[in-house]
């Protein structure tokens, strides 16, 4: 099974499909949609603005913004991840309006100071080896009076409904290993303050998984269950009572999984 969260973190990931794939599916999932739509909600988007999406993946919220700040905006995404950009590209050449997507690191953006209205990170940062840089990085290049807004999973918090409460514990604590920054969503607001943002607005969102999830749940960590099952951090019977135990909830419609995150909301002075 293909590791999406390691693929969100290597540029070199071999399975771009399989990634691509993923991403395409997620974009479309309601859970996601209620996440973009908190954050367009704190802060829209306007018409001639200049937006930086960081950690853009296929240019999904690239070619959106695009649509909104028009030809006198502009809408620019950049990813670590070579092989996403690539197809990113590809698929922007197709879009009405100019969105520029390129290979960058957000922990130092090649943009000059005071260059973006608006810098937007989505699920993104809980991947980057140090966020408050990139933070920093972010409010760097906002304009005076521009905007950071950011979500983020704070994946400690995540609920399972299952009677082995100490399997639950194991799985977490394998998740949250599988990712540099687990607890990056009750980070945020520090951060921000840090890097000098002001009239923070924070708002904390709930996703739930239920029983028609559990194969995008599957896909997402099934890759990072199963190495850690190679590397000896979890046996090979739990992860077997573990998707047996989900495969039962969800037959009967009864799964029940959350992890909560927060939307972020800062103006630079």
């Amino acid at each position: 099974m293909a590791n999406v969260l390691q693929g969100f973190q290597d540029p070199g990931h071999s399975d771009a499909a399989a990634l691509f794939e993923w991403l395409d599916n997620a974009d479309r999932l309601p859970m996601i949609l209620e996440i973009k739509q908190r954050m367009l909600e704190l802060r829209p988007p306007r018409a001639g603005e200049q937006i930086l999406d960081v950690g853009c993946g296929l240019g999904h919220e690239v070619r959106r913004l695009a649509l909104v700040t028009g030809p006198d905006g502009r809408a620019v995404g950049i990813d670590r991840n070579e092989l996403m950009i690539a197809e990113a590209c590809r698929r922007n050449n197709l879009s009405p309006l100019p969105a520029d997507s390129s290979v960058a690191d957000a922990q130092q953006l090649e943009f000059a100071d005071n260059s973006f209205d608006l810098c937007r990170a989505e699920r993104v940062l809980r991947y980057v080896h140090d966020p408050r840089r990139a933070i920093d990085e972010m409010v760097r290049v906002l304009k005076s009076g521009g905007h950071a807004v950011i979500f983020d999973f704070d994946s400690d918090q995540t609920i399972v409904d299952m009677p082995d409460h100490g399997l639950v514990r194991r799985i977490a604590e394998v998740l949250d290993g599988a990712v540099p920054n687990p607890w990056i969503g009750r980070q945020l607001v520090r951060y921000c303050l840090d890097a000098g943002l002001t009239d923070l607005e924070v708002v904390p969102h709930a996703v739930l998984f239920r029983s028609p999830m559990l194969p995008v749940y599957r896909r997402l960590v099934g890759g990072a269950l199963s190495q850690a099952v190679e590397s000896g951090a979890l046996g090979s019977a739990d992860l077997a009572n573990w998707w047996d135990w989900l495969e039962h909830v969800k037959a009967r419609g009864q799964l029940f999984t959350a992890t909560f995150g927060f939307v972020v909301l800062g103006r630079k002075p």
